[in-house]
């Protein structure tokens, strides 16, 4: 049995691969595999008489990486004839495993792994799957979890490296940068956070929670550390409150991070406020909106995005995962579009609604400041400039018609 699986696999891959490469994969596959992909590159590079061209390319990452599929290749292999030969010990071979035998191999490979560090494994996949921070640089990522009992130790950092074996042909040599995130999480967090939909708030990736009592009815209020997006590929870990409503099914429906339980209510109650008086008629879309505004040159403020209870957090993320500076203070009309497309953050849309009602308003409020007492400023012929209504609409008084 071993013969036959060790040829199958030579079989497939050395034709591919050629001999000497596939010693080297098997060599790996034992457990010297180095851990970083420099390193195995070097090793590649460095073996005399390989095969060069492997499936139509002569870069030596390229060689690199098949022979990392042939190393896990090698592994499934091995942990099929292990699966299939451990229930049938005493047997005669080919005989089918007796019930219940294939689960027994599993639960025994899970015992002999730590529990800790099966709960590291667990949350490093659940984090993966959810983390919206921006990674992928040209020369590579990695992600690495740490579970702490330390709540001083929670955070998220970045290691900006690089590296210039990227890049070939006329490119080589170039600098390529690598990316490479640690998350360090307290042993709760897939209860806490993870199992209580607090797992991104507003964009932002929740790192831990402690609830709190006294929060009004219908609100929950945390004590938390979160992580946003920063410039490029860093990230910024801020410690601060978390106020949040649910929504029918369970889930976080408004949310208002800040630096004070006090301050994170408050701007919970203005966000649930004016989000929802902020909204377009029934029959009016945002996209047909802008085009009726675009030409007209209007920006939308970070006044704006806080006078519909945006908070300072989430808007300075939302800036970042967009490619908007939130330094400059303002954008574009059509920038702003842009970034709703990629991120579609409600309270994006909602502000940029206020930005086309606070422009179309402006002829009006400069009226009002230089009218003389007691005088409309629509009786001196000034009008809001207004194509299209973005208020909603109200059904007409019963009795009253139009002429």
């Amino acid at each position: 049995m071993k013969t036959k699986q060790k040829s199958n696999v030579g079989r497939n891959y050395i034709p591919v691969v050629g001999k000497r490469l596939f010693r080297l994969a098997l060599h790996w596959a034992d457990g010297a595999r180095p851990g970083t992909k420099r390193a195995r590159d070097a090793a590649v590079k460095a073996m005399r008489g390989r095969k060069r061209t492997i499936r139509g390319s002569r870069r030596a990452d390229r060689a690199r990486e098949v022979v990392d599929e042939v190393v896990e290749a090698i592994h499934g292999a091995r942990r099929a004839r292990n699966a299939r030969r451990s229930p049938s010990r005493g047997r005669r071979s080919g005989a089918r495993p007796a019930p219940g035998a294939t689960e027994a191999v599993t639960n025994r490979v899970m015992c002999e792994t730590p529990l800790a560090e099966r709960l590291r494994q667990r949350t490093q996949r659940r984090l993966e799957a959810v983390n919206p921070m921006r990674r992928g640089a040209a020369g590579g990522h990695s992600l690495q979890v740490h579970v702490v009992s330390d709540p001083t130790e929670v955070g998220y950092t970045v290691v900006m490296d690089e590296n210039r074996d990227t890049y070939a042909g006329r490119f080589k040599g170039w600098i390529a940068n690598e990316d490479h995130h640690v998350i360090r999480v307290p042993g709760r967090w897939l209860r806490m956070v993870h199992g209580a939909g607090l797992a991104v708030v507003d964009g932002l990736l929740t790192l831990d929670v402690s609830p709190l009592e006294r929060a009004p009815e219908g609100v929950e209020l945390y004590r938390a550390v979160w992580a946003g997006q920063g410039r490029g590929y860093q990230v910024r870990t801020d410690h601060g409150y978390i106020a949040l409503t649910r929504d029918p099914l369970g889930g976080p429906e408004y949310a208002c991070h800040g630096r004070t339980a006090r301050g994170a209510l408050q701007g919970l109650k203005r966000k649930v406020d004016r989000i929802e008086s902020v909204r377009l008629a029934p029959n009016v879309s945002l996209s047909r909106l802008l085009r009726d505004a675009d030409a007209q040159g209007i920006e939308v403020r970070l006044s704006d995005a806080r006078a519909v209870g945006a908070c300072h957090y989430g808007i300075r993320a939302w800036c970042y995962a967009v490619g908007l500076d939130p330094d400059a203070g303002r954008a574009p009309l059509r920038a702003v579009w842009e970034g709703y497309s990629k991120n579609p953050a409600p309270e994006a849309r909602a502000a940029m609604i206020y930005a086309i009602r606070r422009y179309r308003m402006r002829p009006v409020r400069e009226a009002t400041a230089m009218r003389p007492a007691n005088v409309s400023p629509l009786r001196m012929g000034v009008r809001p400039l207004r194509r299209v209504s973005v208020y909603p609409s109200r059904p007409m008084p019963s009795g009253r018609r139009l002429r």
